[in-house]
C-alpha cells in the first residue's frame, strides 16, 4: 500500500520523534515533498477505481490524502481548499500545481514569519484526536461535539468523566429511539 509510509501524516509528532525538533519551515517542506512523492507513486499505481464506492472514483481517494498530509497549511490559505476540494480538480496534475501555489506562497516567509503562522502550531494536525479539545468540531446538522459539555484545559478529570458518559447516555437514547422508529415502520 502507498499509505504505509506512516511519515505521511505525521505532522503531530505521533509516529516520527523528530517532529518535535523540526522548525515549522523544515516540516512545510517535507509534507510537500511528501505530497509530491504520493502524487508520483499515485500517478504510477493509482488506486483502484470505484473504491470509494459507486460515488466515489481513484482520484477522491488521491485528493482526500493530499488533503490530510497537507491539512495545516490548507487551513490557512482557504482558497487553495477550496480548489482542492472543487469539483474544478479532477486529476494529479491540477493538485501539483495547488501544491507550487502552496510552496510559493510559504516560499518568501522569514523565520519569525513561520513561528508566527497558524500551521507551526502543535494542535494544527487534520487527526481530531490532535487538536486542542476546547475547539468545537462541527458534526452535520450543525451541532458541535462539544455541545453536551466542553472538555477544555479547565474541566477537571471527573467533570471530562461526568461529561463523556452523558454523551455516551445521549448517543445511546438516540440508537434506542432510532431502533425503535424502525421497527415502527417494519411492523
Amino acid at each position: 500500500s502507498l499509505l504505509e509510509n506512516p511519515a505521511l501524516f505525521a505532522t503531530s509528532g505521533l509516529y516520527a520523534q523528530d517532529d518535535v525538533d523540526m522548525t515549522p519551515e523544515q516540516l512545510f517542506h517535507r509534507q510537500i515533498d511528501l505530497a509530491e512523492e504520493y502524487l508520483d507513486l499515485a500517478t504510477i499505481y493509482p488506486p483502484v477505481p470505484g473504491s470509494l464506492g459507486k460515488m466515489g472514483g481513484s482520484f477522491n481517494v488521491v485528493r482526500s490524502h493530499v488533503f490530510k498530509m497537507l491539512y495545516r497549511y490548507l487551513e490557512e490559505h482557504h482558497d487553495l481548499r477550496n480548489k482542492l476540494a472543487d469539483g474544478a480538480t479532477l486529476c494529479i496534475p491540477d493538485v501539483r500545481e495547488i501544491l507550487v501555489e502552496l510552496r510559493g506562497r510559504y516560499g518568501q516567509f522569514t523565520g519569525s514569519e513561520w513561528t508566527e503562522c497558524k500551521s507551526s502550531k502543535v494542535g494544527s494536525s487534520w487527526y481530531r484526536r490532535h487538536r486542542d479539545a476546547a475547539q468545537r468540531v462541527h458534526r452535520r446538522g450543525g451541532e458541535g461535539a462539544n455541545s453536551v459539555g466542553s472538555l477544555d484545559g479547565t474541566a477537571s478529570v471527573e467533570d471530562k468523566k461526568r461529561i463523556m458518559k452523558e454523551r455516551i447516555r445521549k448517543l445511546k437514547e438516540q440508537r434506542e429511539r432510532k431502533e425503535q422508529q424502525e421497527e415502527r415502520v417494519a411492523a
